[in-house]
């Protein structure tokens, strides 16, 4: 997948939390953008989470099942895996807004000089509301689940 122009790596990291990680398996299995892959790095979760995954093993590119030293050891053992132009991380429990989010982005021509993208995004809580927040990069308000860079940052800046 790497010489595809605009393919994007999506990881996900996850360590005991299946119903929410299946929530977010099922919304990246569900894009209609062709041009993805989905790495999931779980750090030898105990909870049932490696049966939900067979589940969906067909749709999962690279699983990652290995104890590791936190969050960031995690995903920097997905960035290493991904062979995307663009990267976006989607945390156990996050979901995209539709199924065409992917297809709607990468649609357009996107400028060789802009390295990141990024939207605003819903806070959804457990009774049901979204709360939609205003994303403000002056002020540092980026999440990593309304951000999608490409992977040569992390060759240039680790």
């Amino acid at each position: 997948m790497e010489n595809i122009s605009n393919s994007i790596s999506i990881i996900t990291i996850c360590y005991n939390c299946c119903a929410d990680l299946e929530r977010t398996v099922q919304s990246v299995l569900a894009q209609t953008y062709a041009c993805k892959e989905y790495i999931i790095v779980d750090g030898s979760s105990t909870d049932g989470t490696p049966q939900m995954l067979e589940q969906y093993r067909s749709g999962i590119d690279r699983l990652i099942s290995e104890p590791d030293q936190g969050i960031y050891d995690a995903l920097n053992k997905g960035v290493r895996a991904a062979t995307g132009q663009w990267i976006i991380c989607m945390n156990a429990g996050d979901t995209f807004t539709s199924d065409t989010v992917l297809a709607d982005i990468f649609s357009h021509d996107i400028d060789p000089k802009k390295s990141v993208l990024y939207s605003d995004f819903y806070l959804c809580h457990d009774n049901g509301t979204k709360l939609l927040r205003t994303t403000d990069r002056a002020k540092g308000e980026l999440h990593h689940q309304n951000l999608i860079y490409r992977r040569e940052l992390h060759s240039q800046y680790g």
